[in-house]
C-alpha cells in the first residue's frame, strides 16, 4: 500500500517518534495530526501509517447514516438501529442519526412519520440529543416535527374528550329512557293490580249485599230437604268418578245453589309460570282453563246440563262456570274451621282460593286444619282443587 505524502514538499509521512499520535514528513519535517490521517485515508480507503499507528478500511460516518436509513425505510428497525448507534460511535453529536433512532424506536420508516408520534417527541431522550446537537436550520425543522405532534395530540384529545361527552350523554338518555320504561311498566302494574281490587271490593260488596237473597242452607224442613236432595242427586250422578258434593249456599233470586266437592277432585300448581314483578288475576292462571275444560267434561251430561253461568256479583269469574271458592266464600259458607278441612285420596291437604295472597304471585288457600290463609302460597306449588259451581235447582 503506498505510503501518505506530505501536503507541503510530497515527502513522505511517518509516525512521529517525539510526539504519540501524530505525524511527520521525513523531508520538510511538517507534522500532522491523527484526524489528519484518517481524513487522508478516507481519501485512500486503505492507509498504512508506518510506525506504531496502522488503520485499515474505516467506513465514514456519512455511509453507516445511510446503510441505516436502507434498514429504516425497508422496516428493519432492529439493524437500522444498530447502524445509527455505528454512526454515533463515530460522531456523537451527529444529530440525524438521533433522530433516526427514535424513528425505528417509534417502528417509523423515515423521520417525516414522527408527526405521528404517540406521544409528545420531547419526552423521547433521542429527540432532545438530536436538538442538542443540531444546526439551526436542523432545529427548525425538528421543532416543526414536534409543534405538528403537539397539534395533533390536542385535537385527538379534545376529539376523545367531546366523543366521550357523546358516550356519556347518550349512556344517560338510555338510562333515562329505561327509568321512564320501568316507571311505564310499574304504573302499569299498579294500575292492573288497582283494577283486580277494585274488582274485588265490588265483589266483596256485592256479596255482602247479596245476602238478603244468598245465604248458606237454613235449617228450616224444607231448605234441609232441598239440600239432601240436590246433594244427593249430585252424589248419584257422580258414582262412577268417586264425586261427593256439598251445597254451600242458595240464591233464591234465581232459584239456584252454589256447591262444591266435598273432596279434592286434583292436586294441581294454579299457574306452570310466576312472574314475581306481577300479581296475576284468577282467569290468567292455567287452573280455570283445566277446570271448565277437562273436569267439566268429565261430568255426566246431566250435571253439564244444570250448571249455570254464577250471578252477576261474581265478577272475577267472567265467564267461568267452575271455579275455586274466594276467601270470602270459603269464610262466610262454611259453619266452622274444621267444615272447611278435606281430603285428597285419603290423606289430608291444603286447597286453593282463587283469591291473591299477600305476595306477587301468590294465591290465598285453605289450610290442612282448614283456617284460611289469605297470605297465601306460590301459585306454581301444588294444592288440592276443590271445584265449586252454580247449579239451577228443579
Amino acid at each position: 500500500m503506498a505510503g501518505m505524502t506530505c501536503d507541503v514538499c510530497g515527502g513522505k509521512v511517518v509516525a512521529s517518534s517525539d510526539h504519540e499520535g501524530w505525524f511527520v514528513c521525513e523531508n520538510c519535517g511538517t507534522e500532522y495530526p491523527l484526524e489528519w490521517m484518517k481524513a487522508k485515508f478516507q481519501e485512500t480507503q486503505t492507509v498504512k501509517v508506518e510506525g506504531n499507528v496502522q488503520v485499515e478500511g474505516i467506513a465514514s460516518a456519512e455511509n453507516l447514516y445511510q446503510r441505516a436509513l436502507l434498514f429504516l425505510e425497508q422496516g428493519d428497525f432492529n439493524n437500522a438501529t444498530v447502524y445509527f448507534d455505528k454512526v454515533l460511535d463515530i460522531d456523537a453529536g451527529y444529530a440525524p442519526a438521533y433522530v433516526g433512532k427514535l424513528a425505528a424506536k417509534c417502528q417509523m420508516k423515515s423521520e417525516s412519520e414522527l408527526v405521528n408520534a404517540k406521544r409528545a417527541l420531547v419526552e423521547y431522550t433521542d429527540y432532545n440529543l438530536a436538538f442538542r446537537f443540531a444546526d439551526d436550520n436542523y432545529k427548525v425543522v425538528l421543532q416543526g416535527y414536534a409543534e405538528k405532534v403537539m397539534r395533533r395530540l390536542l385535537i385527538e384529545r379534545i376529539s376523545a374528550i367531546a366523543k366521550e361527552k357523546r358516550r356519556k350523554t347518550e349512556r344517560e338518555i338510555e338510562e333515562a329512557r329505561r327509568q321512564e320504561k320501568l316507571q311505564a311498566e310499574e304504573r302499569k302494574r299498579k294500575e292492573a293490580e288497582d283494577a283486580e281490587r277494585r274488582v274485588l271490593e265490588a265483589e266483596r260488596r256485592a256479596l255482602k249485599e247479596m245476602l238478603s237473597s244468598f245465604s248458606r242452607f237454613g235449617d228450616s224442613a224444607l231448605e234441609r230437604k232441598m239440600r239432601s236432595r240436590l246433594e244427593e242427586k249430585l252424589d248419584k250422578g257422580c258414582r262412577t268418578l268417586g264425586y261427593k258434593w256439598r251445597a254451600l249456599g242458595l240464591d233464591r233470586g234465581s232459584n239456584a245453589a252454589l256447591v262444591t266437592t266435598s273432596e279434592c277432585v286434583a292436586q294441581k300448581s294454579l299457574s306452570e309460570k310466576c312472574n314475581l314483578d306481577e300479581q296475576e288475576s284468577w282467569r290468567q292462571c292455567s287452573l280455570p282453563d283445566w277446570l271448565n275444560g277437562t273436569f267439566v267434561a268429565s261430568l255426566p251430561f246431566f250435571i253439564q246440563e244444570i250448571i249455570i253461568k254464577p250471578p252477576y256479583y261474581f265478577t272475577s269469574l267472567m265467564n267461568d262456570m267452575v271455579f275455586c271458592l274466594s276467601v270470602e266464600e270459603a269464610d262466610s259458607l262454611f259453619p266452622s274451621k274444621e267444615s272447611r278441612a278435606t281430603t285428597y285420596d285419603g290423606a289430608i291437604t291444603t286447597w286453593w282460593l282463587r283469591s291473591p295472597g299477600g305476595f306477587a304471585g301468590y294465591f290465598a288457600r285453605v289450610g290442612s286444619d282448614g283456617s284460611i290463609d289469605d297470605e297465601g302460597i306460590n301459585r306454581t306449588w301444588r294444592a288440592g282443587v276443590r271445584p265449586a259451581m252454580w247449579v239451577k235447582i228443579d
